[in-house]
């Protein structure tokens, strides 16, 4: 890729079809606050290769600009039914803190287990993947939990009704416009 050898940053395909055009706007790098859809995937897909956060997240969720680390809820919905531990934070402390996940992420290199913050970036939290290529790199997520970028979507359908309350609710053709777009990505 001529980016990682000093070149100009790729941007994003125009899309050929209705279905990728549409999915493209979920990646454009905009806050829209008339449509939310509008640049949902690129508050954690940003940047010249989709994989880190932008002014979208700071609004939204407080999370801030290029963070590079997010919590999903991958592990939370455990789709891979991978079996729940217990973790022990700050052992033998007046602070001490148990808590059961099937992968706590981030936290078990930062010792940090924002269950009382918002930001997501440590407790179950995995590095963003970048995006250029995704259609050839499944199964998808850090446990494999979903094959196709079909599942990945479905993911995301659930995570964004939990996390808004159904503010933000991706229907079926959302999904296909997305998944029609990220196969563009190269």
């Amino acid at each position: 890729m001529k980016f990682a050898r000093g070149g100009s940053a790729p941007g994003l395909p125009q899309g050929n079809t209705a279905s990728e055009k549409r999915g493209r706007r979920f990646f454009e790098d905009e806050v829209d606050f008339v449509d939310f859809k509008h640049g949902l995937c690129a508050g954690c897909h940003a940047g010249p290769m989709l994989n880190e956060t932008n002014l979208f997240s700071l609004l939204a969720f407080g999370i801030p600009v290029g963070t590079r680390f997010q919590n999903i809820l991958v592990s939370f919905f455990n789709h891979a039914d991978n079996p729940i531990q217990e973790f022990v934070f700050n052992k033998g402390l007046p602070m001490e803190r148990h808590v059961f996940s099937p992968d706590i992420g981030r936290s078990g290199i930062t010792g940090v287990t924002d269950l009382d913050d918002l930001t997501f970036d440590n407790f179950e939290a995995f590095k963003i993947p970048q995006l250029r290529g995704i259609s050839t790199t499944g199964p998808y997520f850090h446990d494999n939990s979903a094959k196709t970028l079909e599942d990945v979507m479905k993911h995301y359908t659930r995570f964004f009704d939990f996390v808004t309350g159904g503010f933000i609710a991706l229907t079926p053709q959302d999904e296909a416009d997305v998944v029609a777009f990220m196969k563009l990505l190269r």
